[in-house]
């Protein structure tokens, strides 16, 4: 059992470290290409400048002599026109090949959580955690609705601080779409229950195997609702007197 418990340990630190990384090369990239539209947008601004200028040297070189025109467009604005492409090739380049390193080792590190995370799963004992969560779904009076984090970026921070192992295996979703996996969480013991696709959220009902407890949604995310006033709401008006 200890050596089992060590193990699941590994396995969340594993899933956090690979989490953190994932997040700092998300943030990486979202700066690379705010800094690159950035250098390009200054950059197409310069050219658009340097057009109106190239005509109107163009309008005062008329009539003089063709040798003389391109000797003086050359000092001035075709320089100016070459040096601000040939800025923009480079840093095309340079961005072009960073975004791709950083992609590459976003979908390296995707694919290594994906595997840890399913190993994870396999330690857990998810397939019959699975099997006891659908043969109780008949009793709906004891088994009511399962209690997940219906966020987009994995579980709230109900179980703990952002850093919780809760969240980080919640927010390790691999893809968008109908398969996407949440973490179950006992709002009770804080046990984790295993992590379920998001098809299924609506339709399984469950009591965790660890203490029993009946989990249910609507104790976790409470439904809002709408605050009816009254009139002992609304404060009495007093009238200045003089």
């Amino acid at each position: 059992m200890g050596s089992s418990q060590s193990e699941t340990q590994q396995l969340e630190a594993q899933i956090t470290h690979l989490h953190d990384n994932l997040g700092k090369y998300y943030c990486s990239l979202r700066n690379k290409k705010a800094t690159r539209s950035f250098l390009n947008f200054n950059l197409k601004i310069f050219l658009i400048i340097s057009i109106p200028l190239l005509i109107i040297r163009l309008f005062y070189l008329w009539g003089s002599p063709i040798d003389e025109i391109f000797r003086t467009l050359a000092k001035h604005e075709l320089l100016f026109i070459a040096i601000g492409v040939t800025i923009w090739s480079f840093i095309e380049f340079i961005f072009e090949r960073s975004m791709a390193s950083t992609s590459e080792k976003i979908e390296i590190t995707r694919n290594k959580m994906s595997k840890v995370i399913e190993k994870y799963e396999e330690l857990i004992d998810l397939p019959n955690i699975r099997k006891a969560i659908k043969a109780s779904g008949g009793d709906a009076s004891k088994f009511r609705t399962l209690s997940v984090s219906a966020s987009d970026f994995g579980v709230n921070d109900t179980f703990g601080s952002k850093n919780s192992i809760f969240q980080r295996i919640g927010n390790a979703i691999m893809g968008d779409g109908p398969d996407r996996r949440y973490a179950v969480i006992c709002p009770g013991c804080c046990a984790h229950n295993g992590i379920v696709d998001e098809s299924e959220i609506k339709n399984l009902k469950y009591e965790c195997p660890k203490c029993h407890k009946v989990v249910t949604f609507t104790t976790i995310v409470p439904k809002k609702t709408k605050k009816r006033i009254t009139k002992d709401d609304i404060p009495d008006l007093v009238m200045p007197t003089d």
